[in-house]
């Protein structure tokens, strides 16, 4: 597979399988695309409610509220970070692309696709009663093999799948084409499998999984990811878009996102390297529709529940990075002004040029607004309330 590299179904409505080639987007150009904008769309705080409570709150509420904020801003103090940053393998000079790929996709997943894969063939040809001639069982060097192709398709996209075995010397990828076969690949491509599918419980079911035939390779990836990499100080909590034009029961529609539409993933980023070392594919509501209350705080813990008591920083409402703090983890967080708990006094701020700020403070965290081409309201408690500190 590290060849590749060198220079010189059926329909589902409600289960996700996996991509095809077409349907893997070329990179966004995010300056071009007007529509595309910088501003996260999570939501951190508790207002989220069918009644709307965040505007249901009393004036008298908002008083007592405010009158806990004070102009009178101290310097915070930061924990010095003192965490090990980088990979926490570290691999010799003549490793190979594979050597890196196998952190990520160890010989353990290997093995479980292997597996899967010849099964589900077995199972297939069981069910239709006829024997695929072209099938023979997958092995550990198949898949390696395999993936390494689909990582490739990746960077060098082509018009059609096909085009990678192309007699076409315009087309064609040679090193592809020495590595495996098409037929080889598409039937690869055609049983590839991660589950037990006769295990699957049905729609309805308690313990029905929309991720199931994906499930184990979740589960590894979300161990090999983390374990792989210790992140930098600075970490970003954030919602993520996956394209996707199929017919799927939880893809979502976020017009912020390049991609609009797609499967949604919480994301927890290093700030320096961009490297994800946390994700959580959303489904949907749980509990047969009903609205999860504090999904974004409860997505926050969860991702930074392995930062505490490092004195990481997060850029992520103010009862979460009051918690956040109290657990060793430093945060700053953009906020809508009619957050609850976000002082009146500095929602109402009157800013005319560009670079005006007002800051109040509590608890060591100051809520502030900024002006830059409109009004940018946060939260921090990683930041000076006075000075030019980068948020």
């Amino acid at each position: 597979m590290a060849e590749l590299f060198e220079s010189s179904e059926e329909e589902n409505n409600d289960e996700f399988v996996g991509f095809t080639i077409d349907e893997i987007p070329e990179r966004p150009d995010f300056e071009s695309d007007p529509e595309t904008s910088g501003e996260s769309d999570i939501s951190l705080g508790d207002e989220s409610s069918k009644n709307g409570s965040e505007n249901s709150d009393s004036e008298e509420e908002e008083v007592e509220e405010d009158s806990i904020w004070t102009h009178d801003l101290d310097e915070i103090d930061i924990a010095s970070f003192k965490e090990n940053v980088g990979l926490t393998e570290i691999l010799p000079k003549e490793a190979n692309c594979l050597d890196f790929l196998l952190i990520l996709f160890p010989e353990e997943l290997i093995n479980l696709i292997v597996v899967e894969t010849n099964r589900n063939a077995e199972q297939k040809q069981a069910a239709a009663n006829k024997v695929d001639k072209d099938w023979q069982l997958a092995n550990n060097n198949d898949i390696r093999s395999y993936l390494g192709i689909r990582l490739l398709q990746g960077i060098k996209v082509l018009p059609s799948e096909r085009d990678y075995w192309s007699t076409n010397s315009f087309l064609g990828v040679k090193q592809v084409q020495d590595i495996m076969s098409r037929t080889r690949y598409l039937k690869i491509n055609q049983y590839l499998h991660f589950n037990d599918s006769s295990k699957a419980k049905p729609g309805g079911h308690a313990e029905h999984d929309k991720l199931f035939h994906i499930r184990p390779l979740i589960n590894k990836l979300t161990e090999t990811f983390a374990e792989a990499y210790a992140p930098n100080r600075e970490n970003a909590i954030d919602e993520g878009l996956i394209k996707f034009k199929g017919r799927l029961a939880f893809k979502q529609y976020m017009p912020l996102k390049p991609a609009k539409r797609g499967i949604k993933v919480w994301l927890r980023a290093d700030s320096t390297t961009h490297y994800v070392s946390a994700f959580e594919v959303y489904t949907g509501r749980p509990n047969q529709g009903e609205p999860e209350l504090g999904l974004g705080a409860r997505i926050v813990t969860d991702f930074s529940r392995d930062l505490m008591d490092c004195n990481y920083q997060l850029f992520s409402s103010f009862a979460l990075m009051k918690k956040l703090k109290q657990d060793g983890i430093y945060a700053t967080a953009k906020t809508r002004k009619n957050r609850k708990e976000f002082p009146t006094e500095v929602k109402n701020a009157k800013l005319q040029n560009r670079g005006d700020s007002f800051s109040l403070q509590r608890d060591a965290i100051t809520a502030c607004a900024w002006k830059d081409k409109k009004i940018v309201y946060f939260l921090t408690s990683c930041c000076q309330p006075s000075g030019d500190d980068t948020v």
